[in-house]
């Protein structure tokens, strides 16, 4: 699918009695530059069926590095953190309650989040969550040009963003080189039973048989952060793969019929150190 009304940088407010959904505004209007659409001719290939296969290469390499990621609201209401994917900031937008579309730049924050020691500088945020006072983020180093299973890592920070100079500090990180269980148990699909390092390059079908059709090449993205009554941390992993690939599709060249397979991760942490539990989770993408 391509992008709504409001671009690369829209912002939308839904309405949950009525069920309508509306533009509250575009961030790219106070300056902030989110990336360019990658969809050099939406009309001509992608149709917003899902029985229709389409084609749309250029959003191989724009996953996870245009647009937003992830967006929460402060405690009081009146101000909208967010993470610009393209220059890997975060920022806050001041709406106040109820919320109002700012005209002005002075309604723009930014902080830029440090790189936690990613092989290349290669890390990729993406998560965010406000939680007493402070501002949570999800970071992935990628080892997308390392291509090292060894250089991926998970990194989750905290900021004060009212403190006269806000410090990201580290909560907690692990690697992602771990056996993880495999996306699909298809045949020749058992293989992809890690978190593999981010690549536009579109993988070698699997499965059963002389012309596989299933694909996928899960490529780890920390996308939400949530925490329980107690203060414990949930930790929610999306498959980049997800955003490259669909049911019954192209490949970026306009060839063949393939389904992906997506693959995420919950994890269950005491806050802010012990590991408590972790489930795989398979599904397909769509």
């Amino acid at each position: 699918m391509s992008f709504g009304p409001g671009g690369p940088g829209g912002i939308y407010i839904t309405d949950v009695v009525s069920g309508t959904t509306t533009t509250f505004m575009s961030v790219s209007s106070l300056g902030i530059d989110v990336g360019d659409d990658p969809h050099s001719n939406p009309l001509a290939n992608l149709f917003g069926d899902k029985t229709q296969a389409s084609t749309d290469p250029n959003s191989m390499s724009a996953a996870g590095r245009i647009s937003f990621g992830g967006i929460d609201i402060s405690e009081d209401d009146r101000t909208l953190y967010f993470i610009n994917l393209k220059d890997r900031k975060l920022y806050s937008l001041f709406v106040d309650s109820p919320a109002v579309a700012p005209t002005s730049a002075t309604a723009v924050k930014s902080w830029d989040i440090p790189n936690p020691g990613c092989s290349n500088a290669d890390f990729r945020p993406w998560a965010v969550k406000v939680y007493h006072g402070k501002v949570y983020v999800g970071v992935v180093c990628s080892a997308e040009t390392s291509q090292l299973q060894s250089d991926l890592k998970a990194t989750i920070y905290s900021v004060d963003p009212t403190a006269a100079t806000p410090v990201f500090t580290e909560v907690l990180a692990f690697p992602l080189d771990f056996r993880r269980g495999a996306a699909d148990l298809t045949g020749t699909c058992i293989q992809y039973d890690h978190w593999l390092p981010w690549t536009d390059v579109w993988p070698a079908a699997c499965g059963i048989g002389d012309t596989p059709k299933f694909v996928m090449y899960p490529q780890p993205l920390v996308t939400d952060l949530e925490f329980d009554e107690d203060g414990a941390m949930l930790i929610g992993f999306m498959d980049r793969f997800g955003h490259m690939a669909g049911v019954a599709n192209h490949d970026p060249n306009g060839n063949g019929l393939y389904d992906g397979f997506t693959g995420g991760i919950c994890c269950g942490l005491l806050f802010p150190m012990v590991l408590m539990c972790l489930k795989t989770m398979d599904s397909r993408a769509v």
